[in-house]
């Protein structure tokens, strides 16, 4: 939910870095090719990323700090995402490289075109955007069409759950939340009514059918050219396997202010579906409450402060839709 590195995220990059010579290495052992510079990026909370320009072409080395990435599956998404003729960057490398006594995971991409649609989006005219984000909307429904083998992700020996595996547990993790939901500035009975809303959106609304969701479909992620073509989509690194409304309950609650009609044309769901709204909101509801507790428990203020009030958005919106 930032669209500069807040002071949050600068800290927490200035805690870790391997080698400009480990990057370096990796690059030109993914590439064959040498490399005449290396940029690092600092964004995001998981990844230590860097561009690098080789002789021919610009690639991005990925190094995994959370020690939570599944590169391999990651990739996997993505190959699944070209399958099905979703534009995504170029899997180069995954393997691990040595830097001092660490041994981290590491992926290479190819940079995608263009630039991202956040970058271009205040330019834009009302209609312009419309027209970009049913665009967005067409290819956030071509890569639903992939089914994955189960929901979330992939353990480690490969094998899927089922809803009904990890359902009670979903449930159970949300409600032990109610502290940092408190930390962050709701009341009592708010805690208790976003918590109502969360068991009602596991009880009616199972993933019984998942899809392969990107899990961070935002516009910072979303690639234009110059004339406002999608050239891409990157940054699988939160994929899962969930229902199809995930995606857009995740944007609803990270980009409150950006209007859906246009993606919701593009999906092919009425803008006046109140159904298909509620099912939205209470998924973003769910989303919100996970996001709160993290950024609490990371002591992210600024980032909380965001998530709470568009969960207290998305409640008010539940509340008047009924």
């Amino acid at each position: 939910m930032e669209d500069e590195p807040s002071e949050f995220t600068r800290r927490l990059h200035a805690g870790f870095g391997v080698s400009a010579s480990t990057v370096v290495e990796t690059a030109r052992r993914a590439t064959g090719e040498g490399v005449r510079a290396c940029e690092r990026i600092v964004r995001g909370h998981v990844n230590e990323v860097y561009r690098v320009r080789t002789d021919s072409k610009t690639f991005f080395v990925r190094i995994d700090r959370s020690g939570d990435a599944d590169f391999a599956a990651e990739a996997w998404a993505m190959g699944e995402a070209r399958r099905v003729h979703v534009p995504v960057p170029d899997v180069v490398l995954v393997d691990r490289a040595r830097d001092d006594e660490e041994e981290l995971p590491v992926m290479v991409l190819s940079a995608l075109p263009g630039r991202p649609l956040a970058d271009v989006e205040a330019e834009l005219s009302p209609v312009r955007l419309r027209a970009v984000l049913t665009d967005a909307g067409r290819l956030l429904a071509t890569l639903h069409s992939v089914r994955t083998p189960g929901v979330w992700k992939p353990e480690a020996d490969g094998r899927w759950n089922t809803w009904d595996e990890i359902r009670d547990g979903v449930l159970a993790e949300r409600r032990s939340e109610r502290p940092e939901l408190r930390s962050a500035g709701l009341s009592e009975s708010e805690a208790t009514v976003v918590l109502e809303l969360v068991a009602r959106c596991v009880d009616e609304y199972p993933w019984n059918d998942p899809v392969l969701c990107h899990g961070d479909f935002v516009p910072d992620h979303i690639f234009v050219d110059d004339d406002l073509r999608i050239t891409g989509l990157l940054d699988f690194g939160m994929f899962h396997g969930g229902p199809p409304v995930s995606d857009l309950a995740y944007l609803r609650l990270v980009r409150p202010d950006l209007n859906q009609d246009g993606l919701l044309a593009g999906y092919g769901v009425s803008a006046e579906d109140r159904e298909w709204l509620r099912q939205r909101d209470l998924h973003a509801v769910t989303h919100a409450v996970g996001y709160v507790a993290h950024s609490v428990r990371v002591g992210n203020a600024v980032q909380t402060a965001a998530y709470v009030r568009s969960l207290r958005s998305l409640v008010d919106d539940l509340r008047q839709r009924r």
